[in-house]
């Protein structure tokens, strides 16, 4: 599989309750086959046994470059992507669907209504976005997540090009909610990465994406201003495609991915992002206090620097188009994608 999905489920309870629930199952979902015919199918991944089993259920509709991520109730929110490989308006998808773990099923997001069902669909059809659960509340955007989640949809791309708009999903009234141009992103990516952060503030983390050539820029969505913060640092290398995950201490790995626009460059190598050091410290450069020569734009690049750095190692090899999550234990799970030697079947932690 590329262009797939990778979605941590919730742990099932134990039947001793004197017992440590089990570590919790990942939902591989949909993608484009060896053909670049997007997939239906979907399958879960069982990190004790390191197995992995085929549902009988399948997608409602075959999808690639699609979004995916954990609500709540337990159910995992699959949003967008492309239901062909044509490239025409009719490709991308602006609809959503819901995976029921209890039942192993998928189903639209539709609203009944009096005279048959209508499915709810996105603001705008968008494919190769990234989507987050927001962590606080987000009143003026539209409602509080106090009592629901509301998902953070960004970015993508459609038949026109590469999008910086985002959308907000509600996972109470199932519906999405649109937004004002004054909350996209400084730039438009597609291909990009979104992670959640540990910040109730600075909620999420946008990186890279494609572009002549791919970018290096990472912002960050500030959800009290409700617009972007671009970084002051760069990845160490342009990345599309590539993999993002927040680790336990807070900072964002970002991993792999193209560095050029054709796909000839792949990239082993990782950034480590330091959001909380970069916040703490621009939060002193910002502040009104401080004089105009030592604000945000004159942060000494030795601060700079600090905010993010290089892990020892890199990937067992270049990749793209992979499906990211974090296991129970901490290790980022990176399933399938295509390496220097084609799409591959494997799993790297």
């Amino acid at each position: 599989r590329t262009h797939h999905t990778a979605t941590r489920l919730l742990a099932e309870d134990p039947a001793d309750p004197n017992d440590h629930p089990a570590p919790a199952k990942v939902l591989i979902a949909g993608g484009f086959d060896e053909d670049g015919n997007p997939r239906p199918t979907a399958e879960l991944y069982d990190p004790v046994a390191n197995t992995f089993t085929p549902l009988a259920a399948t997608l409602t509709v075959p999808r690639a470059g699609h979004c995916a991520v954990l609500l709540r109730s337990g159910k995992v929110l699959i949003l967008g992507g492309v239901k062909d490989g044509n490239g025409n308006a009719a490709s991308y998808l602006d609809t959503a669907e819901l995976y029921d773990p209890s039942t192993e099923t998928f189903s639209l997001v539709e609203d009944p209504g009096d005279h048959g069902a209508i499915d709810k669909k996105m603001n705008a059809p968008r494919a190769d976005a990234g989507a987050v659960v927001l962590p606080a509340d987000l009143t003026e955007i539209g409602g509080s997540n106090d009592e629901t989640d509301l998902v953070l949809i960004v970015g993508g791309r459609d038949q026109t090009g590469a999008l910086a708009s985002i959308e907000i999903f509600d996972a109470l009234t199932e519906t999405f909610l649109a937004t004002d141009s004054a909350n996209d992103m400084a730039e438009a990516r597609w291909g990009l990465s979104l992670s959640a952060t540990m910040d109730e503030t600075f909620a999420a983390v946008a990186a890279g994406g494609m572009a002549s050539p791919p970018k290096d820029t990472i912002e960050v969505f500030d959800q009290a201003s409700r617009t972007w913060k671009t970084s002051l640092v760069t990845m160490d290398k342009p990345r599309a495609f590539h993999s993002g995950a927040l680790m336990g201490d807070g900072r964002i790995l970002l991993a792999g991915g193209q560095s050029d626009s054709d796909g000839d460059i792949l990239n082993a190598s990782a950034d480590l992002y330091n959001l909380p050091l970069e916040m703490q410290t621009r939060a002193v450069y910002d502040d009104p206090k401080t004089p105009a020569d030592e604000s945000v734009a004159g942060t000494p690049a030795n601060e700079k620097a600090k905010f993010i750095d290089v892990p020892n190692g890199q990937l067992p090899s270049p990749n793209r188009f992979a499906a990211t999550t974090v296991l129970n234990n901490g290790f980022v799970a990176i399933f399938g994608g295509d390496t220097d030697l084609g799409a591959a079947k494997k799993l790297q932690l």
